[in-house]
């Protein structure tokens, strides 16, 4: 965290607190640096860190956590490609071969396993889909 933002935050405390007498801030309380801290320990760093965290992962992988959680949320047996590029799973504009990598974590992650059945009596192209893991689904 930036150094001082614990007593920069407590500073706008007392001015907030001392608001609604009219008073200028002359000395900041242990009571404003205690509600800083707390404000900074249990909500600021926390929430920097999910938000942080996830701007700087890899564009593959936040697809694939995307991925990971709307299997998480629905419970699929098997994951269809097709399926994950006509839905609203992903962010933005979703085309195969961005599908086909983050699904690539996932089989790395052991979360899926390509699924190499064919039916030879259709015509056409291999459909890509996998098979989750159940213990996925374990907690």
């Amino acid at each position: 965290m930036m150094p001082g933002a614990c007593l920069r935050l407590a500073l706008t405390f007392e001015r907030l607190w001392n608001a609604a007498d009219g008073m200028g801030v002359d000395h900041v309380c242990k009571q404003a640096v205690e509600a800083a801290t707390v404000m900074i320990d249990d909500y600021l760093l926390p929430m920097a860190l999910r938000v942080f965290g996830v701007a700087a992962m890899a564009s593959t992988h936040r697809d694939a956590a995307a991925i990971a959680n709307w299997v998480l949320l629905k419970r699929p047996s098997k994951l269809y490609t097709r399926e994950l590029m006509r839905g609203s799973i992903l962010t933005g504009q979703s085309n195969s071969s961005r599908i086909q990598r983050a699904v690539s974590v996932l089989e790395n992650a052991s979360w899926a396993c390509a699924n190499s059945v064919h039916d030879a009596s259709k015509i056409g192209r291999k459909r890509n889909d996998y098979l989750l893991n159940p213990r996925v689904y374990e907690q």
